[in-house]
């Protein structure tokens, strides 16, 4: 089976992905009781992670498990599910999609309306998300053979492309296109940014020590915009602050 399989879809979703409180932390609620056992949305392995059972600590997620994904289209990818009851597949379990049983839901940790004594099972839901092999968060439950409408209004990603969007790509590399043309005009010695900048600034002592600083961040844009660790950004950055200063000290000149 290709496609994942969503064992909640047929219960109310309480809560969608980026709504309410989960609009920096996105995930889907869905409305189920305690105790509904529910099975493996893919085949992979089952972890039991650590548990905060607080009432208190607006983190705690319970009893929460994890499902890392082996083989097929989301290979490497996982699943988390939150608030459990208790957990029934073993720690470090191989799990088959459909057939092997996770976890029971449940209302652990920090659920509103807060469970009391007259009302044990209050706050019962499952909180779950997707993490990429990257650490990023993704709705699973738009992929699965039985989504659920979840508001995210995002694009839809194909694993098996780069998980940036396709046109924020494209203007990077546009970016990076446009910054190594200007990297070379300004290393030509027949322009020179730094005359431009005097020129411009009317030779201030202040548009002096200005120029020179330009001149160093272009010194070390070509490296900087090959190294992988760092990437364009930081150049952007510098520059741009950089040039800011060149105008705010020709404004006052």
């Amino acid at each position: 089976m290709s496609d994942l399989i969503n064992p909640f879809a047929g219960y109310r979703m309480s809560q969608g992905w980026k709504d309410g409180s989960h609009v920096n932390n996105p995930a889907m609620d869905y409305a189920t009781p305690v105790g509904f056992e529910f099975v493996a949305p893919a085949s992979g392995v089952y972890r039991r992670l650590a548990s905060n059972l607080s009432r208190t600590d607006t983190s705690a997620a319970g009893h929460m498990g994890e499902l890392l994904i082996v083989g097929g289209r989301w290979d490497g990818y996982r699943i988390r599910f939150a608030h459990s009851d208790h957990h029934i597949a073993a720690h470090g379990a191989r799990v088959e999609q459909g057939r092997t049983v996770l976890a029971a839901t449940g209302n652990t940790g920090y659920v509103r309306p807060r469970p009391t004594a007259a009302t044990p099972r209050a706050g019962a839901h499952v909180h779950t998300y997707g993490l990429t092999p990257k650490g990023e968060r993704w709705n699973w439950t738009l992929y699965a053979s039985a989504p659920t409408p979840a508001g995210d209004k995002g694009r839809p990603f194909d694993p098996e492309e780069d998980e940036m969007n396709t046109d924020q790509d494209a203007r990077l590399k546009n970016i990076e296109k446009q910054l190594s043309s200007v990297l070379n005009a300004l290393n030509d010695p027949t322009i020179g940014i730094h005359d431009h900048v005097l020129k411009a600034a009317g030779r201030s002592a202040e548009a002096v020590a200005i120029a020179k600083n330009v001149e160093g961040i272009v010194a070390a844009t070509s490296n900087t915009l090959n190294d992988p660790k760092t990437g364009v950004w930081p150049v952007v950055n510098a520059l741009r602050a950089s040039l800011d200063k060149v105008l705010a000290a020709v404004k006052r000149s």
